[in-house]
């Protein structure tokens, strides 16, 4: 299927900065090679003003929540307005990947001076992730890592690996995503965290969306929860719990090493 560039508007606002089909095709290749893709300044500017005045944080969601890495969560009354708008957008996403994906879900989430995010892989019915940041209000840099190395994932649910250091410096792929920009990677397939540091007020919306095909039909495991929970049940022998973690990088490769392809 061939996936022309979509006139997306929300609320009467341009989403996106024009993307040629040229360029959208060197992009699903980079991303089908290296299972990330950074785009630059691709938001306009009339949508980042919109969503830093509507997607709101004053309920403080989440701020103190270890499993959360201490980042706050869009308050309740904005849930229905990110739901609409990564609709909305989902088509952009099909255009740069050039693949079909499930209706996305996803939330607002604000980085501050204790947010801490681990280095983990994502939900089993989260193979793709993408965070798009409409609002760094210092401008600093901010980046986001990923591990290279491709796990075949047997987890249902999210594996965390806490160990930064121990994950070798080749391994570690930057991805600066700043105002404006969009990351999009498998976050099911590779670790992937931040580094601790000072950010003042950092925003973006952390959208999840699928692209697992059987007999070339799109399977959702996200928005049905008949399948939800038939695939949980019939997953022997792995933990099921919200958040497993591991301490050795080096030891979870050793013990998980028949996972990793070569």
């Amino acid at each position: 299927m061939i996936f022309i560039q979509p006139n997306i508007i929300f609320d009467e606002i341009v989403v996106f900065n024009n993307i040629s089909y040229e360029n959208a095709l060197e992009m699903a290749l980079f991303f089908k090679k290296n299972d990330y893709l950074l785009i630059k300044e691709i938001l306009t500017e009339e949508i980042k003003e919109y969503l830093k005045n509507r997607i709101t944080f004053d309920q403080h969601n989440y701020i103190n929540e270890r499993l959360q890495f201490f980042r706050e969560h869009n308050d309740d009354s904005c849930s229905s307005l990110i739901s609409r708008f990564i609709t909305t957008i989902k088509p952009f996403y099909e255009y740069v990947l050039q693949i079909t994906l499930s209706p996305p879900v996803g939330f607002g989430m604000k980085y501050n001076e204790n947010s801490d995010c681990k280095p983990h892989y994502d939900n089993y019915n989260m193979p793709i992730s993408s965070t798009l940041c409409f609002y760094n209000e210092d401008k600093i840099s901010y980046p986001f890592y990923i591990d290279t190395a491709f796990f075949n994932n047997p987890h249902p649910f999210r594996l965390t690996v806490d160990d930064k250091d121990g994950i070798p410096e080749d391994n570690k792929q930057k991805i600066d995503i700043n105002d404006g920009d969009i990351g999009i990677f498998r976050g099911r397939n590779h670790l992937h965290w931040r580094d601790k540091k000072y950010v003042k007020d950092y925003r973006a919306i952390l959208l999840h969306t699928e692209d697992y095909t059987y007999n070339g039909n799109l399977v959702s495991y996200m928005n049905n929860n008949n399948a939800v929970k038939a695939d949980i049940k019939n997953i022997k022998n792995i933990s099921t719990y919200a958040l497993t973690d591991l301490d050795s990088y080096d030891t979870f490769r050793r013990d998980y090493v028949m996972y990793f392809n070569k």
